[in-house]
């Protein structure tokens, strides 16, 4: 939002008084080459950026903030980089599958491993670019609050990864069709072991992989009887990928989330009355059955369509539900269930272009024989640093009455040089 341009880039640059760069955050970075700092390039730039304010409607201020709901809402209705939404779109009330629900949910305070330190339960931290696809930065996003959104009735809804209550129950008299019934997981295969994935703030933001979660009542469900010491052949590891989260604590609570709900397996396809046309994807509803003794299970609502039932002649309308089950369970996470982080490990060297200086300078006065002639000289000495960089050293001295110093070269990997023609009975100055 800023007014005008920055006048120190302006003075500097080629840039004007109207290139204000609108809209983005930008650096403007002046650098004076040094061949030992620059000695393999322009070095990688790299910044920690708090992003575009967004809308929050619980308040209806603008403002800076990590939390998913409201980043969501903000790319949806952006006009510049987003689905340019509008606001009658999106729903920001705070019932199931409003923006405000979605973002509180977000902000509930939970504790960690050392119980005292708390964290919001879920945060996005991340970016992104115009060459991303919508659906991958909304899926990305919805990762950082284990969340789902859909569109009904014209609207936009985001739900955070949190339990519901349900406020309808389906009971026999609601049925209008037999129920039917699937136990197992479209894949066939259940996971019992969860590794998350994510960009871990404490070390310069680079992916990493959270402690790996392994639920032991699960694999021994999946563990065949009488294999029970062949338990490791039947580890089955999910990898859940968490672009936008930057704390292995978070992302040990996303994780085991992920593993415990895709245990939860049932699914059941249900047509009821037209008073279940309320219901929306993601809203949670209880099942009550006789036949499959089901009271007061919860299931989590996945479609909701309407369909047309011929009785006797006479057309009747009603509901399919695809329901999927679902409980409480799944969202618990206790103090206790924290695992220590994995060690990141030492930064590698990055390499310098600097060098040691010489050492240990010496100066002793020899004779040389030359042509019969003796003559003298003097002869410095030195240590020289041991990089393989050094292709050599320059060596100065004067008269100690004179001003400016002589230079002499001495090649690679020597360490002495002779001074010739100085005059006897004088004191030198060597460096």
């Amino acid at each position: 939002s800023q007014t005008a341009a920055d006048g120190y880039a302006v003075a500097q640059s080629s840039l004007v008084s109207t290139d204000k760069f609108l809209d983005c955050a930008y650096v403007y970075l002046q650098c004076v080459f040094d061949p030992e700092k620059f000695g393999g390039g322009m070095p990688n730039m790299s910044f920690v950026v708090k992003g575009k304010k967004v809308f929050d409607p619980r308040n209806s201020s603008t403002a800076w903030s990590d939390n998913p709901a409201l980043c969501i809402r903000d790319y949806l209705t952006d006009t510049t980089y987003g689905l340019k939404a509008l606001s009658s779109e999106i729903n920001d009330t705070t019932n199931q599958g409003g923006v405000a629900a979605a973002a509180n949910a977000c902000e509930v305070n939970v504790t960690l491993a050392d119980n005292s330190s708390v964290e919001d339960k879920y945060t996005a931290n991340g970016f992104t670019n115009f060459g991303a696809s919508g659906n991958g930065v909304l899926e990305g996003l919805l990762s950082a609050m284990a969340g789902k959104m859909s569109y009904t009735n014209g609207q936009f809804n985001i739900f955070a990864g949190t339990t519901q209550t349900p406020s309808l129950t389906i009971t026999d008299d609601n049925l209008l069709a037999p129920v039917n019934v699937a136990t197992n997981a479209n894949t066939g295969e259940l996971y019992n072991t969860v590794k998350p994935i994510f960009v871990d703030s404490t070390n310069n933001f680079i992916a990493a992989d959270a402690p790996v979660y392994q639920d032991s009542t699960f694999l021994t469900e999946d563990t065949p009887n009488g294999t029970n010491s062949d338990k490791p052949n039947y580890v089955k590891q999910m990898e859940k990928q968490l672009p936008f989260t930057v704390t292995h604590t978070m992302a040990q609570r996303i994780g085991r989330l992920a593993l415990n709900n895709q245990r939860q397996s049932t699914t059941i396809s249900c047509l009821v009355d037209l008073s279940f046309m309320k219901l929306q994807p993601a809203d949670w509803v209880y099942v009550t059955n006789d036949r499959l003794s089901f009271s007061q299970k919860v299931f989590e609502v996945i479609s909701v369509n309407m369909e047309v039932l011929q009785t006797d002649e006479t057309p009747v309308l009603g509901v399919r539900l695809s329901l999927k089950e679902t409980a409480s369970s799944v969202f618990s996470f206790g103090v206790s269930d924290y695992q220590a982080n994995i060690a990141a490990g030492s930064d590698l060297a990055s390499g310098t272009f600097a060098l040691a200086a010489p050492s240990s300078l010496s100066a002793v006065s020899n004779t040389e024989v030359n042509d019969t002639y003796n003559t003298k000289v003097v002869v410095a000495s030195w240590t020289n640093s041991s990089s393989a960089l050094v292709t050599g050293t320059e060596v100065q001295y004067k008269r100690n009455s004179a001003s400016n110093f002589s230079s002499i070269f001495a090649g690679r990997g020597a360490s002495e040089i002779s001074l010739g023609g100085l005059e006897v009975g004088q004191t030198y100055n060597i460096k």
